[in-house]
């Protein structure tokens, strides 16, 4: 019942205005079915902050008109856009809307894991690039390591859940994306569930480098600069979104891996998730740089080369793979007793054990060779040798 008040809420006026407001798609009569769970998702946020669009007319307005403004003003701090809004509040819910990224602010935890808060004093270029870092080369805590062999099968998400016992949950925020969450007994990893945002994203930053191209873009922008260009078309930047695709296609590939899309497919009609999660998603096939670009990340180095957005993430998922920390009270003793302090008294422990069976073994030989050699004199004169026979004759000496 609930479900349905939702659906029937979201009207075609509001996607309508929230896709234009957005991407600039231009007046048409309806908006692209394929958006309707990135719409639900919009519904969802704005009634969390108090802005129902079949109640508030104005307050959506003053969304819409915050997310033209985010577009236009991206490069001004937070005080002097929230300066432009009758409330500042919608400007933290516009980014929340406009590029799917957690926004915290006042009565909102703005992300489901990652909550990060925009500072006054930023714009909303340096926003963006603060909560999606770039690594150009190994963290610290990898930098010895970048040459150590890595499997790209023991991030599907079928590996992860038979041998790593980490549960898929999907977030609204592309912030949470790839993330891992572990507690005492769970294993959780957030997974981007809105696949239509990001191609609806992508074909828009398309669309208009072909209206651009007799400007001949300069091909050196900085990540700055892309980033900025991309905000003023209502969008993240390209190789952001190129690789959250590319991350789905590890997680769950689309050949050679029947199980990881069969829990896709139990996932999706679980959750009432996008079905175009279900498809292989691929936008327009890029240029190729160098050879390199179509080869698989076959260790560390190459991976951060390959996912610079997501590479720490893939990394740390990878390593919990490589190595999985037990969520089971089995599996919790065994790793304990993986220690070197118990390994070592488990070592000694086995040298004591050796020392005295050997001692017992060395006085049972010398017994079993002292019998033989009575039994071969049988002379029941020679001392210890009279014991055995009267033992052996019994008590009444009738030998048995």
């Amino acid at each position: 019942m609930n479900r349905s008040r939702t659906q029937t809420a979201i009207t075609n006026d509001f996607k309508l205005r929230i896709e234009n407001s957005i991407w600039g798609t231009g007046a048409t009569s309806r908006s692209s079915s394929q958006l309707d769970w990135f719409f639900k998702y919009c519904h969802h946020e704005m009634g969390q902050a108090g802005v129902m669009p079949e109640m508030r007319v104005e307050q959506l307005d003053a969304v819409l008109t915050a997310l033209g403004i985010l577009k236009s003003d991206h490069n001004k701090p937070k005080r002097e856009l929230c300066s432009l809004l009758s409330n500042p509040l919608v400007v933290d819910l516009s980014v929340r809307l406009m590029l799917a990224t957690g926004c915290r602010a006042q009565a909102t935890i703005g992300g489901d894991i990652f909550r990060p808060r925009w500072k006054d004093h930023e714009s909303l270029v340096q926003y963006i690039i603060r909560v999606y870092p770039q690594h150009d080369g190994i963290s610290e805590s990898a930098a010895g390591r970048g040459g150590q062999p890595i499997s790209l099968r023991k991030l599907s998400a079928d590996y992860l859940r038979a041998y790593a016992d980490i549960n898929i949950r999907w977030t609204e925020h592309l912030t949470d994306h790839l993330l891992l969450k572990k507690g005492p007994r769970w294993k959780n990893l957030y997974l981007f569930k809105h696949p239509a945002f990001i191609l609806k994203s992508l074909q828009t930053l398309a669309d208009a480098e072909l209206e651009d191209e007799a400007d001949e873009p300069d091909p050196k922008m900085d990540a700055a600069e892309v980033c900025a260009d991309s905000i003023s078309r209502g969008c993240l930047p390209p190789a952001l979104l190129l690789e959250t695709l590319h991350t789905f296609e590890i997680l769950f590939p689309p050949v050679g891996d029947i199980r990881s899309r069969r829990l896709l497919a139990k996932e999706v009609a679980l959750h009432e998730l996008d079905p175009a999660l279900l498809q292989t998603l691929q936008f327009q096939s890029s240029d190729h740089e160098s050879p390199s670009d179509v080869q698989r990340a076959t260790d560390i180095h190459s991976l951060y080369q390959r996912f610079p957005y997501w590479a720490a993430r893939l990394h740390e998922l990878w390593a919990e793979a490589d190595d999985p920390e037990p969520t089971s009270y089995i599996g919790k003793y065994t790793e304990r007793k993986k220690s070197p302090r118990f390994m070592y008294w488990c070592g000694v422990l086995g040298i004591m054990v050796a020392i005295m069976f050997g001692i017992v073994s060395t006085v049972l030989g010398c017994l079993q060779v002292w019998i033989s050699y009575c039994s071969w004199v049988n002379d029941s004169s020679i001392r210890g040798c009279g014991l055995k026979k009267a033992t052996w004759n019994g008590p009444d000496g009738s030998g048995g």
